[in-house]
């Protein structure tokens, strides 16, 4: 028996150790190591972003490694000899990019993984015709620019050797050195490796690809260690990392490489080429038949092909498969002008396919009767002669397929109810769906529609066409392939016919009344609920809520847009009708009670809004750094209007020292609700004459943290004891037959509370019926150091005339346009429109500097979005581009909204309904603090 026992103790014990010893090793690391990296500056692999961060492939890598190893990197700027010699010093820790040397390999230590891969290549200008690719021999006696020290100088030096070719090598210390070099024609091409390649050059030679690796101090060797453990785990959970890694920076960079000079013979001799182009693919590629013409992204990708080559095009429409199969034997076509990569259409053609430049996706139309698309009891219509419609119809198994000449013809045989389905690109079915006569389709997305298009060039032509094509593709740019989108995209509009906007503002006016009885249903099953789940068993009353709660959570998100799009129209309508002179007093009176009825609805939707985030766990936090004294003045200044406009004294006891010149970090904007909501309560149950008292305290204080306590006091009617328990519960109100006229969504308070308790504070209320009421925020706030924090901002700003500006506004919506324009007019203002973010880009890059003061800019719009559209602008080289003021103005109004306003460059975000004094104060404000700042510019004067 005591044998028995013994072994099974010493089991359990070697159980124990073998556990212990399994824990890998990084979960040893308790503190951060320091790291020192060599920082290259070559773009796209590492090199400093606009905010002075270190950025690129090495240095994504390396963030990924710290997950696993816990480093903390110092990044030090210096060419890649110095940075070898301070490796093989021990000054610093890491250098990434390094060939394997034997010689290297002796002075300092190499990572067992590769980062990355690339090739050596000799480049030269972009504009130098002067060389053919690998033409080895006409590179004799060129002047070589060559980084010292690198790998690269002696592998060419070797090769040049084998093929009997002598250049002059001249080194440099740096890569820009060596760039500028190239510019100013000190040399003529530069030695680098691929992966510092742009469209600036053009590669006249280029050898096998090397890998790369991290190369460690050899003074300490638990770098390597460590360097090799994390990259082995990083490669095992995901052994495609270094190429998605790669992809994400030189996927989409282009690269132009010289022309052979049999590709410059065949450039120079070539007849007109035959381009086959889909009719009836608007955007990508159509004919017009109105000009006689053929357009789309494509025929602007084959005019730049024209462009970089010299090649000459001619289009001719692309008939059904028999027929494009016969034109590409015959060589009466040589080039298909797209052709899906996917679907095997160098077997169903007589092609050969170029690498794709351009990516597309599929949508499903079908008939509204149709309950499932991808049904194989549907009967499908395609266009003839595409292989990409007909690989989808395989892949759903319709077993009924039907073929039409164009997508127009497919669209009208499905609404006819004649065919259930068609496919169609996306950019092209909503157009192609949207107007009246087609309200029996409906569009449905599909799955892994996404394909990359290429051109066929056909089996029987010289196949240096095919390596001239995919030079040419390859030299294009990212801005000019975006340029080419936005322009098929800007051009991609059909004629709005009357029936059209009526069907249109039909939809919109239906989700409004839609709206408003589904907030009255919402609100009375909430109330039904309630009074009835004492009777109802605990699991039916659950399932009820948490049905209503996610119809609700569903239903709010979806309509907030189309809510507050004619909430703008109708206050901003009654704003301008009530300046109208001479208007008789009962219609002032009653636009008056217009704009009061507007507001309340207002307020309402935005507490619906916020109650609706907050219970379905959506709302989120954005703490700023602000000083505690400048947000209490802001709160006691928003407060202050409500008790002056009911005659109420509003009492402030000033804070403790404990929070005099402190720093804190907190969501203002919640802070300010929170309190806001507090007051206005008090406010609004406390007769005219009364006193509401508040006081901020700082119970204790640490350096790190501080405990305040916010309380608001009045002497007003007091709640009863019996209702104390549903103060904060949404939508509850106790009667109060003392003040009959106080009205309100009963969601005032709950929002407070919810927005405490988020912010891991507590709240509480005292209160006596016809004494008063007091309520108690207690809450723990972060507090950071005061030293070099900025000065809180004035949250009161001159009002600056506005007489005399010129705006450039960004409204797709026609009414909201006339409305802000009738604002801003009255004003002095000079309004110049446009209907969306990419006619605001091209207005403003073709305007001159300071023409314009400030961009008024809506979020939704076609063609490109708002955000889109602010990015571009601040992206634009001008001065002016930097610091004008870009606002928001759109009814997109939740926090997300706001903070991806921001992100992108925007100085401010107006939610609508706007409010006429708002705005100006806003635009005064904005314009104000520009010219402030530009006075003493150097940039801005010029």
């Amino acid at each position: 028996m005591k044998t028995t026992i013994k072994k099974a103790i010493s089991a359990f014990l070697i159980l124990i150790l073998c556990l212990t010893c399994a824990v890998p090793c990084f979960a040893a690391k308790s503190a951060r190591t320091k790291i020192k990296v060599a920082m290259l500056e070559y773009p796209n692999f590492m090199d400093w972003d606009e905010n002075g961060n270190p950025a690129g492939l090495a240095c994504d890598y390396l963030n990924k490694i710290a997950q696993y190893t816990g480093w903390d990197y110092t990044y030090l700027s210096m060419s890649f000899a110095d940075a070898e010699r301070a490796l093989e010093k021990g000054e610093i820790d890491i250098l990434p990019g390094s060939q394997y040397t034997k010689a290297r390999a002796a002075r300092y230590a190499y990572g067992a993984y590769s980062m990355a891969t690339n090739s050596n290549v000799l480049c030269v200008k972009a504009d130098n015709n002067a060389y053919y690719y690998n033409d080895y021999p006409s590179f004799q006696g060129m002047k070589v620019g060559v980084l010292d020290g690198s790998v690269r100088y002696a592998q060419l030096q070797a090769l040049l050797e084998e093929k009997n070719v002598s250049v002059v090598f001249r080194r440099y210390q740096t890569d820009d050195a060596q760039k500028q070099a190239l510019a100013d024609g000190d040399v003529d091409a530069i030695l680098m490796a691929s992966t510092r390649c742009t469209a600036d050059y053009k590669i006249i030679a280029s050898a096998s690809p090397a890998d790369v690796y991290f190369t460690c101090n050899p003074l300490d060797p638990t770098i390597q260690q460590d360097l090799d453990a994390a990259q082995g785990q990083i490669l095992s959970e995901n052994p495609y990392y270094n190429y998605k890694l790669y992809e994400k920076y030189y996927g989409n960079i282009p690269t132009a490489y010289a022309f052979t000079e049999e590709e410059r013979t065949f450039i120079e001799t070539a007849p007109v080429i035959t381009v086959a182009v889909a009719p009836d693919m608007k955007p990508y590629e159509y004919y017009d038949a109105q000009s006689g013409s053929f357009g789309g992204l494509v025929i602007e990708y084959f005019e730049k092909v024209h462009e970089i080559t010299g090649l000459r095009f001619h289009y001719v429409k692309r008939l059904g498969q028999t027929q494009t199969v016969e034109a590409l034997n015959s060589g009466e076509v040589q080039l298909l002008a797209s052709i899906s990569t996917t679907c095997d259409a160098d077997a169903t053609y007589p092609i050969t396919l170029t690498d794709s430049y351009y990516t597309s996706a599929v949508e499903i139309a079908k008939h509204r009767t149709v309950g499932d698309a991808l049904s194989p009891d549907c009967t499908a219509v395609i266009v003839n002669g595409f292989p990409r419609y007909e690989a989808l119809a395989k892949r759903y198994g319709y077993q009924t397929v039907r073929y039409c000449n164009t997508l127009e013809e497919c669209v009208k045989t499905v609404n006819s109810g004649k065919a259930d389905v068609t496919f169609l690109p996306s950019y092209a079915a909503e157009r192609m769906t949207s107007h009246a006569d087609y309200r029996k389709i409906q569009l449905q997305s599909i799955q892994n529609s996404e394909f990359d298009c290429a051109v066929g060039v056909s089996n029987a032509c010289d196949r240096i066409l095919l390596s001239i094509m995919n030079k040419a593709l390859s030299a294009i740019t990212d801005a000019e392939r975006a340029g080419i989108i936005a322009d098929a995209m800007s051009n991609n509009k059909d004629a709005v016919t009357v029936l059209d906007l009526i069907y249109a503002h039909l939809v919109t006016i239906l989700s409004v009344i839609i709206v408003l009885l589904s907030g009255i249903g919402i609100l009375l099953i909430r109330a039904n609920i309630r009074r009835k789940k004492r009777d109802l068993m605990l699991s039916e009353a659950k399932h009820a809520a948490e049905k209503a709660n996610a119809a609700k959570t569903e239903f709010m998100s979806r309509m907030s847009h189309d809510m507050r799009t004619p909430m703008n129209g109708i206050m901003g309508l009654t704003a301008l009708t009530r300046e109208i002179p001479d208007l008789p007093q009962e219609a002032q009176e009653n636009l008056l009670a217009i704009h009061d009825s507007s507001r309340y609805l207002m307020s309402l939707i935005n507490d619906v809004l916020d109650m609706n985030r907050i219970e379905s766990a959506k709302l989120v936090l954005h703490p700023e750094i602000v000083a505690s004294e400048s947000l209490v003045k802001s709160m006691m200044a928003l407060s202050m209007p409500l008790a002056q406009e009911k005659r109420i004294t509003l009492k402030f006891t000033p804070m403790n020292a404990e929070l005099e010149n402190t720093y804190i970090r907190v969501d203002r904007v919640r802070m300010q609700q929170i309190f806001i909501n507090i007051v206005s309560n008090a406010v609004k149950f406390t007769p005219a004459g009364g006193i509401v008292h508040v006081e901020v305290e700082c119970l204790r204080r640490t350096k790190a943290c501080a405990c305040c306590r916010i309380s608001v006091e009045d002497n007003g009617i007091g709640i009863s004891e019996a209702f104390l328990p549903h103060l904060f519960e949404p939508f509850e109100q106790e009667r109060a037959e003392a003040m009959p006229n106080c009205i309100g969504t009963g969601l005032g308070l709950a929002i407070a509370k919810n927005l405490v308790e988020l912010m891991g504070g507590s709240i509480g209320v005292e209160s006596k019926l016809g004494v008063g009421t007091k309520i108690t925020v207690w809450m723990d706030v972060a507090c950071v150091d005061a030293a070099g924090q900025p000065a809180a901002p004035s949250t009161i700003h001159a009002a600056a005339a506005l007489h005399g500006k010129r705006i450039l506004l960004a409204e797709d919506h026609q009414l909201n346009a006339q409305i802000a324009i009738k604002l801003l007019e009255k004003e002095g203002v000079t309004v110049e429109r446009v209907e969306n973010g990419a006619q605001a880009v091209e207005r403003f890059a073709a305007s001159g500097q300071g023409h314009f003061d400030a961009i008024l800019m809506d979020i939704r719009m076609p063609v490109m979005n708002g955000l889109d559209a602010a990015g571009a602008i601040r992206a634009l080289s001008g001065a002016d581009a930097k610091k004008i003021p870009i606002i928001a103005m759109t009814a997109n109004a939740f926090d997300e909204d706001v903070q991806q306003s921001l992100k992108v460059g925007m100085n401010a975000h107006l939610a609508k309904p706007i409010e006429p004094q708002k705005l100006y104060d806003t635009l005064t404000a904005l314009m104000d603090a520009t010219e402030s700042t530009c006075a003493g510019s150097k940039e801005c004067a010029q």
